[in-house]
C-alpha cells in the first residue's frame, strides 16, 4: 500500500492540498441556494489574510444539471423555491506565473452540477474544468511549484496531482480529522456550515430551541476534532519541514490543542 510503483507514488514530490488555496463546495451551498451572489473569498486572518479572492455565483440550474431522473430533477428545482439554485461559479483573482514578474487578471467559470439525495433536496458539485469530473473541492497550488497557465487556475486535486501532507507522514490521519472536523461542526452549527479547521468560523452557532447543555457537548466535540487536526498538521510539520522549529510537535497529540 502507497509503496513504489503505487497510485499514491504520483504525489510524492508535487504540492500538497494543505499547501494550497483550497474551495470546498459546500461551504458555498448557502450562496449557490440564492442564485446571483458575488462575495469575497478568503483565507486565513481575516484582517490580514493570506490570499482572497472575489467569487460569483451566476445562471440558473436547469434539470439537465441535476443526477436523477428527469421526474426528480424537476421535482427538487421547483421545490427549491423562489428561483433555481446558480449553474455557474466565477473565480476572480490576480496571479503571477512561475517565473514572472508581472501578475495576470484570471477569470474562470465553473459548471456546478447536483444530485438529488434520498431524503430530499439538491446537493451541489464542481464540474472541474479540467478534467469535467464531479468534485468536492477546487484547489489553486503554489504557482512556484506548477509552471505554465494551468497552475493558475481551480482545479481538482487528481488534475494539479496534489499530495496530502499526511499520506507522506501517516496516512491520511490529518485528511480524516479534518473530515471529522467538518462533520461534527456541520451537527452542531445552527446552519450546517463545515468549515475547515484552520479557517473561522470556530465556533459554531446554536440552533434556536437546543438546550445549551446539548450544544455545549456538540461544541466540545468540535473542538476535540479541531485539536486531533491540529496535533496532526503539526506531526507532519515536525517531519517534513526542514530545522527544529517544529521538533517539539514531533509527537504531537490532541491534548495539547484543547484550550483549558
Amino acid at each position: 500500500m502507497g509503496g513504489f510503483g503505487s497510485g499514491r507514488d504520483r504525489y510524492a514530490d508535487t504540492a500538497t492540498v494543505v499547501e494550497s488555496l483550497s474551495v470546498d463546495v459546500a461551504d458555498l451551498k448557502e450562496y449557490l441556494e440564492f442564485g446571483e451572489t458575488t462575495l469575497t473569498w478568503r483565507w486565513g486572518d481575516a484582517d490580514d489574510p493570506r490570499a482572497r479572492i472575489k467569487l460569483a455565483t451566476t445562471g440558473e440550474a436547469v434539470v439537465d444539471d441535476v443526477d436523477a431522473d428527469e421526474s426528480t430533477a424537476a421535482d427538487r428545482l421547483q421545490e427549491h423555491g423562489a428561483g433555481a439554485p446558480a449553474r455557474w461559479v466565477e473565480f476572480v483573482y490576480t496571479a503571477t506565473p512561475a517565473g514572472a514578474t508581472e501578475s495576470v487578471d484570471v477569470e474562470d467559470k465553473v459548471r456546478v452540477a447536483y444530485t438529488a439525495p434520498p431524503m430530499g433536496g439538491l446537493r451541489p458539485w464542481f464540474k472541474c474544468p479540467g478534467c469535467g469530473e464531479r468534485r468536492e473541492a477546487l484547489h489553486l497550488p503554489p504557482w512556484d511549484d506548477r509552471p505554465g497557465e494551468s497552475a493558475l487556475r481551480f482545479r481538482c486535486r487528481e488534475c494539479h496531482e496534489l499530495g496530502y501532507e499526511t499520506s507522506r507522514a501517516s496516512g491520511t490521519k490529518m485528511k480524516e480529522a479534518e473530515v471529522r472536523y467538518r462533520r461534527a461542526f456541520a451537527r452542531a452549527d445552527a446552519e450546517g456550515r463545515r468549515p475547515h479547521p484552520n479557517q473561522t468560523p470556530h465556533t459554531p452557532e446554536r440552533p434556536s430551541g437546543r438546550h445549551e447543555s446539548t450544544h455545549a457537548e456538540l461544541v466540545e466535540d468540535v473542538e476535540q476534532a479541531r485539536a486531533e487536526w491540529s496535533a496532526s498538521y503539526h506531526r507532519g510539520l515536525a517531519r517534513y519541514s526542514p530545522g527544529d522549529e517544529h521538533e517539539e510537535f514531533a509527537e504531537a497529540d490532541a491534548e495539547q490543542f484543547l484550550e483549558s
